[in-house]
């Protein structure tokens, strides 16, 4: 699937039924690789769009915890020898986790829409592979391009 989250509905669709699903799930993950930016040739990128990102989906109820409280380090791709030209070296993952619990499972059994449960989900901590790469983004680990380049605008 394209989230975690989304896990749930593909294994309804493919005939599971509910509380097979419950029963059985105990976490959720999505993931992705963005390239990781060569520490050789970065530089310092201007943090306005990335602090307006982070700030907007602060305000759609993302608890971004402790990483969001560390120093903000914005960096753009260059490209040297060293990353032959392409301005990465290597990949990291970014992540989309969930654990079920006694709250989910009932939330599965019922079918509640997907809104609910990722009300469900935010209330665990729950971060969007988008959210995960901002924040890995504003760590100077990789580009606000690499993950809107890797994310979209809808990953979850």
């Amino acid at each position: 699937t394209n989230s975690a989250l989304a896990a749930i509905t593909r294994l309804e669709d493919i005939g599971l039924e509910r509380f097979l699903i419950s029963a059985s799930v105990r976490g959720l993950m999505a993931q992705r690789l963005v390239r990781r930016v060569c520490d050789q040739c970065c530089e310092e990128a201007s943090p306005v769009e990335g602090e307006a990102m982070i700030s907007q989906v602060v305000g759609q109820g993302a608890d971004l915890g402790a990483a969001a409280r560390e120093p903000a380090r914005w960096v753009t791709a260059n490209g040297c020898a060293a990353c032959d030209h392409t301005g990465y070296r290597g990949r990291i993952g970014i992540f989309g986790v969930a654990k079920i619990d006694d709250e989910w499972r009932e939330a599965i059994i019922d079918g509640l829409p997907q809104s609910k449960v990722f009300a469900i989900a935010r209330r665990q901590g729950f971060l969007t592979l988008l959210e995960d790469g901002l924040l890995k983004a504003r760590l100077g680990l990789t580009t606000l391009n690499e993950v809107h380049r890797v994310c979209g605008a809808d990953a979850g």
